[in-house]
């Protein structure tokens, strides 16, 4: 949440929402807004708890002084940077919730790391059937996931095949992995990928006899099952005009398209949250947009003043359409 001081205007920076204020009348009534508004994400954006990880750890532990170690349950914080310009919503663990200046622990009623579940779509042959909207959630949670529990230094093919096991996984922890998966990303190495990911103990890759290939990824074992949410970030990362492109940049082009909130309009996009998400640094991601727009995906991108990107996606994309 951007503040403008001066002008006691308030502008939401969160993926999508484009949340904006007319000029307020006092500075209370901006902090009443502030929080009234970031008190809504809360309540509309819960995550189930094997998704909700240290979002300090992820940035770098940035939000506070000195290195620590994360330990302790994963905490909602709410937290205004030192000039008071912006004021953040996230989660953290207990010892970079305690350390984070000006931070406020937020209470939540019932359990807060299970999101409530919405009734679904029944569809004859078994699967959930989610709206893209969900499926554009459950990819920015994924991302976010593996930007927070994959180590420094994994390849770009690897975290692309960490993000689909992601979205996947099974309430047993298992992840199908049919080689038309594999396939369909057309993976340079994918055995290199999948190595890379059991060295790092992320995943266990089971040769099994039945039932076909499958990663295990322990951490993830005992969430509800997410086969359906999958298809649509599937679909952007084997579309025409983002597989010729190396993976780091495919997974810029899906965190850019799970950002759009309305389809066909404009939407906001904090650039340095979305490059750590996709294992980038700002200026590889800046290039990577660069990329994306070229090949057709996003239609144009400029930088604000308040260090947002305004973005809109090119027309043609993934289809609008559940499952």
């Amino acid at each position: 949440m951007v503040v403008d001081a001066r002008r006691r205007v308030l502008q939401c920076a969160s993926a999508g929402c484009g949340y904006r204020t007319d000029r307020l009348p006092t500075p209370e009534a901006v902090r009443d807004a502030a929080v009234t508004h970031l008190g809504q994400h809360a309540q509309r954006e819960r995550l189930a708890a094997h998704l909700r990880s240290c979002n300090c750890r992820t940035a770098g532990c940035a939000w506070h002084v000195g290195s620590r170690s994360c330990t302790g349950q994963i905490v909602l914080v709410l937290f205004r940077s030192p000039g008071g310009r912006s004021w953040h919503l996230a989660d953290a663990c207990e010892t970079c919730a305690g350390a984070i200046p000006h931070a406020a622990r937020v209470p939540m009623r019932g359990p807060v790391t299970v999101a409530t579940p919405e009734p679904v779509r029944r569809r004859p042959r078994g699967g959930e059937a989610r709206s893209v909207a969900e499926q554009q959630a459950a990819a920015r949670a994924a991302l976010a996931y593996t930007a927070a529990s994959l180590p420094p230094g994994v390849s770009g093919e690897a975290r692309l095949l960490a993000v689909v096991c992601a979205l996947r996984v099974r309430p047993t922890g298992l992840a199908p992995l049919p080689l038309g998966i594999t396939r369909t990303l057309r993976l340079r190495a994918p055995a290199g990928a999948l190595a890379e990911l059991q060295e790092a103990r992320w995943l266990h890759y089971l040769g099994r006899p039945c039932g076909g290939p499958a990663a295990f990824v322990p951490e993830l074992a005992g969430t509800p099952g997410r086969k359906r949410a999958g298809q649509w970030a599937l679909q952007l990362l084997a579309d025409r005009r983002t597989i010729v492109l190396p993976a780091p940049t495919r997974l810029a082009a899906l965190a850019v398209s799970a950002a759009e909130d309305r389809h066909g309009e404009a939407f906001l996009l904090d650039p340095e949250g979305t490059a750590r998400s996709c294992g980038l640094d700002e200026k590889a991601f800046e290039d990577a947009l660069a990329d994306v727009s070229t090949a057709g995906v996003l239609a144009d991108w400029y930088p604000l003043p308040s260090g947002l990107l305004l973005c809109s996606l090119a027309r043609a994309g993934p289809r609008r359409g559940g499952g």
